[in-house]
């Protein structure tokens, strides 16, 4: 096996290695579910005022309630949750108009788990509510201003997940480290093997610096735009994180697209056809993911289309942009020989 072969099957083990680790971790025993629902309040009145779903544990152990309704537009009422077991002892509680929150790790039994939401659309209800509920425990000040008269689509996500120290730091680290032994395995499969080490050559040099410029430009450009839109409180229905990372999308795109025409972006000792082919297969994962994830009703919450939701489309599209200026640049330069 020549030393080429050797390094690829190294990198093709430490991958198998990473990515069975990162199975055990997800391995660990998580229950969810998704509750949507049209809210619409009326004079103080919520329709429908409660709604409920039950998740089932399988196995004794320590777990995290995660409830997550939370949006970008205020809603006009309180949502209050509690969560009980079969014998109707109060396991978890958390009020919010909306809310993000997990939480304490607490030993649970085997058994079925009652997701109770109470929709209080008014000050009184909400006291009344806490007062029933839970006695003797100090009420909090809540802004009468947030009850008001409106319809809502709401999605209440919740899950009941194993605990586990440090899980989230390992599968981060499991990811960057599978994403580098790709990229190293990208790189050593797309070099020509007898060619000789060659670096990019001057003319090259000088095509990226003015890539760079154009593309810090493009963003520049971009982003004066989006402050004129800003300043006249345009409202494009996205949220601020995807405007920010269109600006990034547009910056490399010029960078990259004036690299690939200017012939400065693949070094001579480097297999231009499979980093195409590479560029393809990745444009395909994100934009089947991003469909994926647009199908299912993630990428537009109220309304307003949300960064995570949209990300992996974006990408895509990039993705797709560039390995089309890479074939087209490919069959110019055949035509021209």
């Amino acid at each position: 096996m020549t030393k080429k072969g050797k390094l690829l099957l190294g990198i093709v083990a430490a991958a198998l290695v990473v990515v069975s680790i990162l199975m055990i971790i997800e391995l660990r025993h998580e229950y969810s579910s998704d509750v949507n629902a049209v809210i619409t309040v009326q004079d103080g009145i919520a329709d429908p005022n409660t709604l409920q779903t039950a998740l089932t544990v399988s196995e004794t152990g320590t777990y995290q309630v995660h409830a997550d309704w939370w949006m970008d537009e205020m809603p006009g009422f309180l949502t209050g949750l509690i969560v009980s077991d079969e014998s109707g002892n109060t396991v978890f509680s958390t009020t919010g108009a909306k809310l993000l929150e997990d939480s304490a790790p607490m030993e649970l039994q085997s058994g079925k788990y009652l997701f109770r939401f109470e929709l209080l659309p008014t000050l009184d209800s909400y006291r009344t509510y806490m007062t029933e509920n839970f006695p003797g425990e100090e009420i909090g000040e809540i802004d009468e201003n947030i009850f008001r008269n409106g319809t809502w689509e709401m999605r209440y996500e919740i899950s009941i997940g194993e605990c586990a120290d440090g899980v989230n730091l390992v599968l981060l680290v499991g990811v960057i480290v599978l994403t580098m032994l790709i990229v190293a395995f990208a790189v050593v499969a797309f070099k020509k093997e007898d060619a000789p080490a060659k670096d990019y050559d001057e003319r090259q040099i000088a095509a990226q610096g003015m890539g760079y410029r154009y593309g810090f430009f493009t963003m520049i450009a971009y982003y004066m735009v989006l402050m004129v839109c800003n300043t006249f409180e345009f409202d494009f229905h996205v949220e601020t994180n995807i405007l920010i990372f269109l600006g990034i999308i547009l910056g490399a795109g010029v960078t990259v697209t004036t690299m690939i025409v200017k012939d400065a972006y693949f070094k001579l000792n480097e297999n231009q056809k499979g980093w195409t082919i590479y560029f393809v297969l990745f444009a395909l994962a994100n934009l089947i993911l991003g469909g994926l994830r647009i199908l299912s009703g993630g990428a537009v919450v109220d309304g307003v289309l949300t960064f995570t939701g949209s990300a992996n489309f974006l990408c895509g599209v990039l993705l797709t942009y560039l390995s089309i200026v890479i074939l087209a640049k490919t069959v110019k330069d055949r035509k021209e020989e």
